[in-house]
């Protein structure tokens, strides 16, 4: 029992880690676009959905390098930490209805363009 509370709190602690390293470059991004409203949400979500697919590509599915504590550690603390839909769906609400529509499919067209590029320049890394 103890040895199971012990890996489990050192899950979490990776995990909060990870959230710490997340909020501090998705902060840094924001502070980069601060005058260019959505555009900073809209680099964080396209960049994050890049790299979490781009990693998953790497680290797990070609080479297996992740235990759990790891994964945790990067895709539920860094990258649950630097990307959040709800700021996406918040900052909707705050454009009227053009702009929105225009954010909302940049956002999701974009999404899917970056796990379709994310997959192939990991399959690239992986044929090196």
């Amino acid at each position: 029992m103890k040895q199971d509370q012990n890996h489990w709190l050192g899950q979490i602690a990776m995990i909060g880690i990870g959230g710490f390293i997340g909020g501090a470059l998705r902060e840094s991004v924001e502070l980069i676009f601060q005058n260019m409203n959505p555009l900073g949400t809209l680099v964080i979500n396209l960049t994050g959905t890049f790299l979490t697919v781009l990693l998953t590509e790497i680290l797990i599915k070609k080479l297996s390098l992740l235990n759990q504590i790891q994964s945790d550690f990067i895709f539920v603390g860094i990258m649950g930490a630097y990307t959040t839909y709800s700021t996406l769906m918040l900052e909707l609400t705050k454009l009227t209805i053009f702009p929105a529509l225009l954010y909302w499919s940049i956002s999701i067209i974009g999404g899917v363009l970056m796990v379709y590029a994310a997959e192939w320049v990991g399959g690239k890394v992986i044929q090196k």
